[in-house]
């Protein structure tokens, strides 16, 4: 085990994250910027398991995007269940989905989105709420002053710049 995954294990105080299961490989790890938590993601043949500030996360048959909050405190990904997506927040979860395709973070780490394909087409989802189908979304981000969701949509091979 190299040095940065040694550290995982340890917070303030000298507390252990979790334990990494026997045989597994450390594919991923973050810190918050603040230093007061960590977290890593393992494999072990299919499984993956995902530890953030100690908690044990969600754990799914496949999974997709991983991205971490800037802030480093919070962990947002997707996992399949039974052929089915879902979109999970540290311990919170939306869908199911037919895919997830792209998750990103709002800078300030307070709001989520991602973009997801479901029988009526790809939405862009906002806390939760969808906005209107299309082919297709990328480019999926925030403006920096966190207040407004960005990305490109694709419909009938015409491209849309949306903001808002």
């Amino acid at each position: 085990m190299d040095f940065l995954a040694a550290l995982l294990f340890l917070q303030a105080a000298e507390k252990k994250l979790a334990d990494l299961p026997d045989g597994a490989q450390l594919t991923r790890h973050w810190f918050a910027v603040d230093g007061s938590s960590a977290g890593f993601a393992a494999q072990k043949g299919d499984a993956v398991t995902l530890v953030n500030a100690g908690v044990t996360l969600e754990p799914f048959d496949d999974r997709g995007p991983l991205t971490i909050s800037p802030d480093g405190k919070h962990v947002a990904y997707a996992g399949s269940r039974e052929g089915k997506w879902f979109v999970a927040r540290d311990k919170e979860r939306a869908g199911p989905y037919d895919r997830v395709d792209a998750i990103a973070w709002s800078p300030d780490s307070a709001r989520l989105a991602w973009a997801a394909r479901t029988a009526e087409g790809v939405s862009a989802f906002l806390d939760g709420a969808a906005t209107a189908p299309c082919d297709g979304i990328t480019g999926l981000a925030f403006t920096p002053d966190n207040k407004e969701l960005v990305y490109i949509a694709a419909k009938e091979a015409a491209f849309t710049a949306v903001v808002g």
